[in-house]
């Protein structure tokens, strides 16, 4: 009687778990073979030879036929012939390439003897023994129930044991079976669709056998906090891909969708935060404690039913924003493509979708998209002002010695004038700042002066606007005796003149000294003023079409989207045609914000359950190979980001042309077509899960075929990406 218990409780178990559907599976296969309908059998043969990570099977024509086909790559499970007797379990195969059979060169010479012959038609006993070959298939692992929990499927990548190659048979899994093998390892939590399984290229069916449609999953938790590559050719849909990323966050982190828990990490942080909440109000809230709640209306009563409402109205907010997973995206649009709706998405765009949870800032408005503005303070970072400026005109076509003087000079930051220690050497800096700030404020690029004065750099009598000249060196550029010379400038207008007086001195050829009979402006200053009155040009004025790029309150821009992406908002950078040292300054510019207030979160122990995003494409120009600068910031984000709660999605062509310690530290790659054999080799030496697939990864072209390999897949799967945008029914999500 105990073993009857026994195994109905065992049944009971076993019909719980996913891998039930193995035994109806294969009572269905037992079934067709009992009454011979061999045509809708997935068998596809029997193993040959076994090894703990190759298998080498036999197949005939009619089983090929009778499951579609079996191209390369494709999956097939090794099944035991007793399955009765053992748990459920199977091992996980891919095709590799087609193998020689112990009779292969029989078969060979026979096809040679009979196509001498013209090839007569063939009578059975020969066509029975020339049908059947062999196939190379590499081991992925084996499924089978988890020994600690009876309803979930474990995944190994090994096998513990084989015996002889008889006691087994292989199958071409069906589709209950393939939801299990590509979606099952993928966390519940934060699930969404990717796409389609597709195992190979060609579209061409065999037989009268329609192909299994699997949808394949992907977690948005795979995501946070890891680095994510995107490798191909461009027009392949690598950035449908990153949309369809940032979408699953946006859905995962949706407040009416997301998971709601006080937990540790909720109640140390609300201890941390500066509104104080009370000890007695977080001891009233242990009746909730470590229970999981779906969307914000469930919280809100579970908080109701055990604050007063005045504890509630107070201090709800705090609980909610500590309570759950917050994730603020950072999009570096280089296209416009993810800000403006466009025709190619279905003129949608991921910040028309979510337009409550998105904000774009823009280098230039456009129609029919709310933005804000994305500028640079030129005055505030002349260090970047003048790259900036130097790639306009270069792209431009100035090139005039005196632009060419101009745009290769070096401008120090405020923060590094103010480091100076040695005065005269000081003055010197505030003198280069000074002459740069008129040249900007010549070429109409407007400033709050009180404002800038305030964060002016001043050494003795060089502060503010003025320039600190003495007074001989003042009544040559004035022509003026000492008692008509006007009073040193304290206006931004006031230091203009008076450096244009200077310049005009300078091309008199005119000599300036200082107080100590050296020379006044060094090489330097003297290219900067013949910029700001040139002999001959326009000067400033040629500066004045890169206007566009200057906003004077553009130092609050950068505060602004860091507090977005910290209540978990999505910002999107539309960079849409920008000049390339416009799009390097504002990635490094905001990155570097992104990086500081994360570790300064870190360091304070307030973390939680706080996560960044970043989105940058043509990822080889931000993280080289060749770059050797360890405290740069990409080289931190690659390093330290998961420590601080920043993940990264980048895209490259090339896997060989950006950093190894990148590469190293990626947990997901999304792999188009490239067409370089050694750009796949260096994916297969980078991960080695892709080793088998480059053949695959070299020769299909397909918009949208990717293999896909996320922290939880175990193994790399083929993916028919969906069109981000587009209706979810139906075949036109696949692109």
């Amino acid at each position: 009687m105990a073993n009857t218990v026994s195994d109905i409780v065992e049944e009971s178990e076993e019909s719980q778990n996913p891998l039930s559907a193995l035994r109806d599976f294969l009572d269905k296969e037992k079934k067709y073979e009992l009454s011979e309908a061999f045509d809708k059998m997935r068998l596809v043969g029997y193993a040959l030879n076994i090894a703990y990570d190759k298998i080498r099977i036999t197949t005939c024509d009619p089983f090929k036929i009778n499951v579609g086909g079996i191209p390369r790559n494709s999956l097939l499970v090794m099944i035991p012939s007793n399955y009765e007797e053992l748990p459920p379990h199977f091992t996980l195969l891919r095709v590799l390439e087609a193998a020689d059979t112990p009779l292969s060169m029989e078969v060979q010479q026979t096809y040679f003897e009979l196509q001498k012959k013209s090839m007569p038609e063939l009578d059975i006993w020969t066509r029975n023994e020339l049908q059947w070959g062999a196939l190379d298939t590499a081991v992925l692992g084996m499924f089978y129930a988890n020994p600690d929990n009876y309803k979930a499927v474990e995944f190994s990548s090994d096998i513990n044991n084989f015996v002889s190659a008889d006691r087994y048979r292989i199958y071409a899994p069906d589709e209950q079976l393939l939801d299990i093998i590509v979606n099952s390892s993928v966390p519940v939590k934060n699930r969404s669709e990717i796409g389609i399984l597709r195992l190979t290229e060609c579209r061409l069916t065999v037989g009268e056998r329609v192909s299994e449609k699997v949808d394949v999953r992907i977690s948005a938790n795979d995501f946070m906090g890891t680095r994510t590559a995107m490798f191909g050719k461009t027009r392949l849909g690598k950035s449908n891909i990153v949309k369809l990323i940032a979408q699953s966050i946006l859905e995962a982190t949706d407040e009416n969708k997301t998971e709601f828990i006080i937990d540790d990490t909720c109640i140390h942080m609300l201890k941390a935060n500066p509104s104080k909440v009370p000890q007695e109000l977080l001891e009233k809230l242990n009746s909730v404690k470590n229970n999981e709640y779906k969307g914000i209306s469930c919280f809100e009563a579970a908080l109701k039913s055990c604050l007063s409402l005045e504890d509630f109205n107070r201090h709800s907010k705090t609980i909610l924003d500590h309570a759950r997973t917050r994730v603020g995206q950072l999009i570096f649009d280089a296209d416009g493509e993810y800000a403006n709706d466009n025709p190619q998405d279905g003129n949608v765009s991921l910040r028309s979708i979510y337009a409550n949870r998105c904000n774009v800032y823009a280098l230039s408005k456009k129609e029919g998209t709310p933005s804000k503005s994305l500028r640079l303070n030129f005055y505030e970072q002349p260090e970047q002002s003048i790259e900036i400026l130097r790639g306009l005109l270069e792209e431009d076509g100035r090139t005039a010695i005196y632009v060419k003087s101009f745009t290769g000079l070096e401008m120090p930051s405020l923060e590094t004038v103010e480091l100076i220690q040695e005065t005269s050497e000081k003055m010197r800096a505030i003198r280069k700042l000074q002459i740069f700030w008129a040249i900007l404020n010549k070429a109409g690029f407007d400033i709050d002066e009180n404002e800038l004065k305030k964060i002016a750099p001043h050494a003795s009598h060089v502060n503010g606007f003025n320039p600190g000249i003495n007074k001989e060196v003042r009544k040559i550029i004035h022509a003026k005796p000492e008692t008509d010379l006007p009073k040193s400038p304290s206006t931004l207008q006031e230091m203009l003149r008076e450096y244009e007086l200077a310049a005009d001195a300078i091309n008199a050829q005119k000599e300036l000294q200082s107080s100590s009979n050296n020379p006044l402006f060094d090489a330097n200053d003297i290219a900067l003023l013949r910029f700001l009155k040139p002999l001959s040009g326009s000067g400033p004025e040629m500066l004045k079409a890169y206007r566009i790029y200057h906003d004077k309150n553009a130092s609050k821009t950068f505060d602004e989207v860091v507090d977005l992406l910290d209540r978990g908002e999505t910002v999107i950078l539309d960079l849409g045609n920008a000049n390339e040292k416009v799009l390097k300054y504002y990635s490094k510019r905001m990155s570097q914000s992104v990086f500081q207030n994360q570790v300064k979160k870190f360091t304070e122990n307030s973390l939680g359950k706080s996560y960044i995003q970043l989105y940058f494409e043509e990822a080889h120009t931000l993280f080289p190979v060749s770059s050797s600068d360890t405290t740069d910031v990409y080289h931190r984000f690659a390093k330290e980001g998961a420590k601080y709660h920043i993940g990264m999605v980048y895209s490259t062509q090339s896997p060989s042309s950006v950093s190894k310690e990148l590469l190293a530290q990626t947990e997901n790659f999304f792999v188009a077509h490239i067409s370089s054999r050694d750009e796949v080799n260096a994916l297969s030496k980078v991960n080695s899960a892709y080793e088998d697939l480059k053949e695959d990864i070299l020769r299909a072209k397909s918009p949208g075929y990717v293999r896909m390999l996320t922290r939880s897949n175990r193994f790399v799967i083929s993916v028919q990406a969906k069109m981000f945008g587009l209706n979810e029914e139906g075949d036109s999500n696949a692109i």
